[in-house]
């Protein structure tokens, strides 16, 4: 959990509270929040930032691989894409170039809504 997590009892009690789908969806939210912060610094040869909103983006990926469960099988494939994505954001701010970092913009953008989808369906089916 980050700091200001920590220091905020609503945030804190809103992703203690939260499903595992829950939980899912806000680390992409985090994760392309921060992805387009880094486009945005890169773009603006803001250096100091732009490496601070890469590694976020870099750590949401980690927690994202750590969290997998791989009693199911799609956790491998999961797991290759997250590092892949990880990689191309290093890349992108080892080289403060944004073609890296839209890829994973894009990435973060489908995969989140396959995710609501399926936390939607998931809902439902109680």
């Amino acid at each position: 959990m980050n700091q200001y997590a920590v220091s905020n009892p609503y945030m804190k009690n809103s992703i203690e509270t939260a499903s595992p789908s829950k939980l899912l969806l806000m680390l992409f939210d985090g994760a392309i929040k921060y992805t387009k912060l880094a486009i945005q610094a890169t773009e603006k040869n803001n250096v100091q930032d732009a490496h601070r909103y890469n590694v976020r983006v870099q750590d949401i990926f980690d927690e994202l691989m750590a969290t997998l469960d791989f009693s199911y099988p799609i956790s491998k494939e999961l797991y290759s894409l997250y590092e892949y994505m990880n990689y191309r954001m290093a890349e992108g701010n080892m080289k403060k170039d944004v073609a890296p970092l839209n890829e994973v913009l894009a990435f973060l953008l489908e995969y989140k809504a396959v995710w609501a989808e399926t936390a939607l369906k998931e809902k439902a089916h109680g």
